[in-house]
Parts: structure tokens; C-alpha cells; sequence
């Protein structure tokens, strides 16, 4: 397994995958990843400055002046309560017991 050492002086273990792969990528291809990275952010940037919220050519709606309400990060908390289902489960169980009670019944009824 050979080491390489890297642009900055590090010393990386390769695998021989790796340096396989590296010999098949054409050389203009850091090139062509950093051009395109450019331009993505480039785009990027050009599309946050001029997002806008309203389609093209939608008419400009402003409101009376309502007071801002300014929330306060405070919630109500939301009331306790079992998940759905559990009624369900409740009276399963208590079928069950009901059951499993009357044949213990029975087993001592028979000792």
C-alpha cells in the first residue's frame, strides 16, 4: 500500500483503488470543478439578491397600518393526553384479564 505525500507535506496512506482512480481523471478536471463551483456561487448569489416572493407582474398589496405583532418565542403548552388507539388497547387487555382470570378460576375449581 503506497503513501503519498500531499501538496501542504502531509503524508496520506492511498489505496491502490484510489490511486487508480486519480490516473483515470483527466487532468483538466480541478480546472473544470473550481470553474464550476465559481459559477454556482455566482448564481447563487445573483438569485438571493433578487428573490422575489411575488410572481412577475402580480399586483403590490399593502395593508392598512395593522399593528406588527411581535410573537414572544412563548408558546401555550399543548394539554396532556393519551396517544389515539389507546382505548382500544385498554379494552383488549381487559378482555384478556377477564380471561385469563376465569380459566385460573377454573384450574383451582378443578384441583
Amino acid at each position: 500500500m503506497p503513501f503519498v505525500r500531499m501538496k501542504n507535506g502531509d503524508v496520506r496512506w492511498i489505496e491502490p483503488w484510489m490511486l487508480e482512480m486519480i490516473a483515470a481523471e483527466p487532468p483538466e478536471l480541478g480546472k473544470w470543478l473550481r470553474e464550476d463551483a465559481a459559477a454556482f456561487s455566482a448564481q447563487r448569489r445573483a438569485i438571493s439578491q433578487s428573490a422575489n416572493v411575488r410572481p412577475a407582474g402580480a399586483p403590490v398589496v399593502t395593508t392598512v397600518n395593522e399593528p406588527v405583532v411581535k410573537p414572544s418565542g412563548w408558546s401555550d403548552p399543548l394539554p396532556l393526553r393519551n396517544p389515539p388507539g389507546t382505548e382500544l388497547v385498554d379494552r383488549l387487555v381487559d378482555a384478556q384479564d377477564r380471561k385469563d382470570r376465569a380459566e385460573r378460576f377454573e384450574r383451582r375449581k378443578l384441583k
